[in-house]
C-alpha cells in the first residue's frame, strides 16, 4: 500500500536529488575503499579483498521503489482495502493484515536483491544485510539531511553524507560482517581478522560506557550500541574524506564560497551540519527507555563520541588534546602505524635573512585524510621565537607517501604551498600550528605551471628511511 507514498513523490521529490545522491554515494564508497587500503592495519589481505568485493556490491536505493509509479499496481492494492471514517481501529487492523499478507506472499519464493519495499514517506535510512542494500527514501532527502545544489556541499556531506557512510559501514560492523556480498549469512572474515576486530572494539565500548546521560540518569551502554557507534564513527570519516576529494577534483582545490553572515569554514560547517541532524530533546522517561532498549547512543553522544575521536574535527575547531572534544591519545580509530616504515623528510627553506629546518617524523593525516610527512616551519630555526620573524615569501614542499607495505602502488605525492607576507604565517595564536595545505594528487597531475619545477623540487629533497613504531596524533 503505497498510495500516500506515490502522492508524496509526485509533489515533493525532484529527480535531480537522485543525481546528487549518486555523487555522494559513489564518493563515500570511494572513501571507504581508500580507508580500507590506507588505514586498515588489522584485516588480513584475503579478508580485505572480500571486503572490497562486498563494498563494490552494495546496492544503493534512492527515493522510491519504481513500482509505485505503476498506476495499475497502486489501484490493485487499494481495491483490497475498504476504509471507514467511523472505524479507526478497523482501518488499522486492515492495514496490518494487508502488510502481513504481502510478506507471506514471498514465502518459499526467491526475493530479488534489487527489490525494496520502504515507503517513500519514511524519514530514515537503512542498511539491509540480507540484500546488501543501502536505502534512502524520499522522506529522508530533505532539510536538514539533504540540502541540494543551492547550498554548500559541506552541508549535505556533513548530514546525508555521514548517513550514507553510516549505512555503508553497517555492512562491516559487528553484525553486518556476518553476511557476505550477496546477503547470505557466511563467515567470510578470517578468525584472525575477527579477533583483531573484537580487540579494536573494546576501545569504543569503554568510551561510550563512560558517557552519563543526565536526562536518563544512566550511562550509555557501549556494548549494546556498538554497531551504531562504529557506523557513526566510520560514516563521519568517510563523508569528510569524500567531501575533501570533491573539493579537490570538482573545484580544483578551491574552497566553496562561505555562507553569508556565518564566520565558519566549510570544514567547520561539515561538522556543524552533522550535529544539526542529531539535535534532539527527550523527556526523562523516554531517555531511560532509549538507554535500556535503544540500539543507538543518545543523539548528544552520537555527536560528541564520533567527533572527539576524529583528528579532522580537532583541527577544524582547534580543540586541544585531552579536552572534552579531543580525546587525544585515548581516541578510538586513531591511525596505528605499528612497525611500518616512516618517511622522514628534510628540507631547507629559504626565508629572508635566516634559514629554518625542523622535521617531524612519521605520517600525519592531511586534511584530505592522506598519510603525509609534515614539515613544521619555524622561520628563525627556533620554535619558541619563530612567530616574531618577518617572512616575505616561502615555498615549501612536503612529500606524501602511501603507507609502506600495505599498498602495492607506492606513488610519491607532492604538496606545494605558497604564501606571501600579507597572509598570517600561522593559523591561530600558537606558533608552530600546521598550515592549511593544497593537496595535489600526484606528480603526473600537477598543473603545467608547477610541473616545470619538479626537477628543482627533487633537488631540494633529502629522503631518509627510518623505523619509527609509534602512534601518531
Amino acid at each position: 500500500m503505497y498510495a500516500a507514498g506515490r502522492m508524496f513523490v509526485d509533489q515533493h521529490f525532484q529527480e535531480d536529488k537522485k543525481l546528487m545522491m549518486e555523487e555522494l554515494i559513489e564518493g563515500i564508497r570511494w572513501a571507504f575503499m581508500d580507508m580500507l587500503d590506507k588505514e586498515n592495519d588489522w584485516m588480513d589481505e584475503i579478508t580485505k579483498s572480500k571486503a572490497k568485493d562486498k563494498a563494490h556490491s552494495v546496492l544503493a536505493k534512492v527515493g522510491y521503489p519504481d513500482f509505485i509509479l505503476n498506476d495499475t499496481h497502486i489501484n490493485e492494492d487499494i481495491k483490497r482495502l475498504s476504509f471507514s471514517e467511523k472505524d479507526y481501529f478497523g482501518n488499522v487492523m486492515q492495514t496490518l493484515h494487508f502488510f502481513a499478507q504481502s510478506d507471506i506472499a514471498w514465502l518459499r519464493k526467491t526475493v530479488p536483491r534489487t527489490e525494496w519495499f520502504t515507503n517513500p514517506t519514511t524519514v530514515n535510512a537503512f542498511y539491509s544485510s540480507s540484500t546488501n542494500q543501502i536505502r534512502f527514501p524520499a522522506g529522508e532527502l530533505q532539510k536538514p539531511f539533504f540540502w541540494g545544489l543551492k547550498y554548500p556541499r559541506s552541508l549535505s556531506y556533513g548530514a546525508i553524507g555521514v548517513i550514507v557512510g553510516h549505512e555503508l559501514t553497517h555492512g562491516f560492523d559487528s553484525n553486518g560482517r556476518k553476511y557476505d556480498k550477496n546477503g547470505n549469512m557466511d563467515q567470510w572474515w578470517s578468525n584472525t581478522s575477527i579477533s583483531r576486530f573484537n580487540d579494536k572494539t573494546q576501545c569504543m565500548i569503554s568510551q561510550y560506557n563512560d558517557y552519563n546521560w543526565e536526562e536518563a540518569g544512566l550511562n550509555v551502554r557501549g556494548k549494546r550500541t556498538l554497531a551504531e557507534n562504529i557506523a557513526d564513527n566510520g560514516g563521519m570519516r568517510e563523508a569528510f574524506r569524500a567531501y575533501r576529494r570533491w573539493v579537490e577534483t570538482e573545484r580544483l582545490g578551491r574552497e566553496e564560497p562561505l555562507l553569508p553572515g556565518i564566520s565558519l569554514s566549510n570544514n567547520q560547517l561539515f561538522f556543524l551540519s552533522y550535529a544539526h541532524v542529531r539535535c534532539n530533546s527527550y523527556r526523562s522517561a523516554a531517555a531511560r527507555e532509549q538507554i535500556q532498549s535503544g540500539a543507538h547512543s543518545p543523539p548528544k553522544y552520537r555527536v560528541i563520541g564520533a567527533m572527539s575521536n576524529y583528528e579532522e574535527f580537532h583541527r577544524a575547531y582547534g580543540c586541544p588534546a585531552g579536552s572534552a572534544m579531543n580525546r587525544g591519545a585515548k581516541s578510538c580509530r586513531r591511525a596505528t602505524w605499528g612497525v611500518l616504515d616512516c618517511l622522514s623528510l628534510s628540507l631547507t627553506v629559504e626565508v629572508t635573512g635566516e634559514g629554518a629546518r625542523q622535521t617531524e617524523h612519521c605520517p600525519h593525516h592531511s586534511r584530505v585524510g592522506r598519510e603525509v610527512s609534515v614539515l613544521r616551519l619555524y622561520p628563525d630555526g627556533n620554535p619558541e621565537n619563530g612567530c616574531n620573524t618577518v617572512v616575505t615569501r616561502v615555498l615549501w614542499i612536503v612529500v606524501a607517501t602511501e603507507v609502506f607495505g600495505l599498498n602495492p602502488v607506492h606513488i610519491a605525492k607532492i604538496i606545494i604551498y605558497e604564501f606571501s607576507s600579507q597572509k598570517a604565517l600561522f593559523q591561530g595564536s600558537r606558533c608552530g600550528r600546521l598550515f592549511n595545505i593544497l593537496f595535489i594528487d600526484a606528480v603526473g597531475h600537477l598543473p603545467k605551471q608547477l610541473r616545470r619545477r619538479e626537477g628543482t623540487i627533487k633537488k631540494h629533497l633529502k629522503l631518509e628511511r627510518q623505523t619509527a613504531p609509534t602512534f601518531w596524533e
